[in-house]
């Protein structure tokens, strides 16, 4: 038991290691899409800190011009047509909009569901 307790830690480790260290910013949210994990990038991006993001809607950080167009083609995802990607702008507190494209990609639990 001990053996696998080690590799499994073995593997978090480097999952966090290559997701933190990343250049491209990736964002996780549930199906409310409320954020609840960030890498390093991400937060360099709007420079504040995982605290203060975790928990916000990842729609806060798109133009509210846009929010419809992100909110449909979010809510389109299925189990065949897992992926999406939208080219939408980002803005958050004092940052100045950008443009960025997103692949979005859905998981889904054993009985399909987001």
């Amino acid at each position: 038991m001990l053996e696998v307790q080690t590799a499994l830690q073995t593997v978090k480790n480097r999952y966090k290691y290559v997701f933190n260290n990343q250049r491209e910013m990736v964002c996780v949210f549930n199906k409310h899409f409320s954020i609840t994990h960030i890498n390093d990038a991400f937060c360099r991006c709007f420079a504040k800190h995982y605290d203060e993001l975790i928990g916000r809607s990842f729609l806060d950080f798109i133009p509210k011009s846009q929010r419809v167009k992100v909110k449909h083609a979010l809510i389109k995802v299925n189990q065949d047509e897992p992926s999406v990607t939208i080219m939408h702008q980002l803005s958050y507190g004092r940052t100045k909009p950008f443009w960025s494209e997103w692949t979005n990609h859905a998981v889904f639990d054993t009985d399909g569901k987001i």
